[in-house]
């Protein structure tokens, strides 16, 4: 009988000291910012450049700039050596045209598609330069900050006439 007394009292002892020493929680220790990943605390932030934007403005560059190589490589035109240039080719060998003579059915389609590669030029050339000004925006996943190991003590019946201590904690 005496020994359970002082088992008591020393559980008794350590249960108090344990609940004394766990800190307090502050109202500023809010959780995490939950985002669109499920339980994972995730940051957002702008990031430059916009990779879709670079991506889509160059894949337009290409697209609109290899077959203006083509046509200026193989065309027997002087004006047509301008196509080289990209953004500002097109335009100038717009210019160096002229007026058609006699037949203009096909001059008419190579100046449509003069001008088509001179604005998908622009186009591409905007978007890229966009990429810079317009930021991605960037999920990632944040690492939790390290908890501080909480244990919490408390008595506890045990069977019928027994009485013991209950721990539960976070570590």
């Amino acid at each position: 009988m005496k020994t359970r007394i002082i088992a008591t009292a020393l559980g008794s002892a350590l249960a108090l000291t344990l609940c004394l020493s766990t800190s307090a929680a502050r109202a500023q220790d809010g959780p995490a910012r939950m985002g669109s990943m499920g339980d994972t605390p995730t940051e957002t932030r702008p990031v430059r450049p916009n990779r879709a934007l670079l991506v889509t403005g160059a894949a337009i560059v290409v697209a609109s700039y290899t077959p203006a190589v083509v046509v200026a490589a193989t065309s027997e035109r002087d004006g047509d050596k301008w196509l080289y240039v990209p953004v500002v080719g097109p335009w100038a060998d717009l210019a160096d045209r002229g007026g058609c003579r006699g037949d203009c059915g096909e001059e008419a389609l190579n100046k449509t598609l003069l001008v088509g590669a001179g604005l998908a030029h622009i186009v591409g050339v905007g978007a890229i330069v966009a990429s810079f000004v317009v930021p991605e925006q960037r999920t990632t996943r944040v690492a939790l900050a390290p908890t501080r190991p909480e244990l919490h003590v408390a008595p506890v019946s045990v069977g019928r006439n027994g009485y013991g201590l209950g721990m539960v904690g976070t570590f």
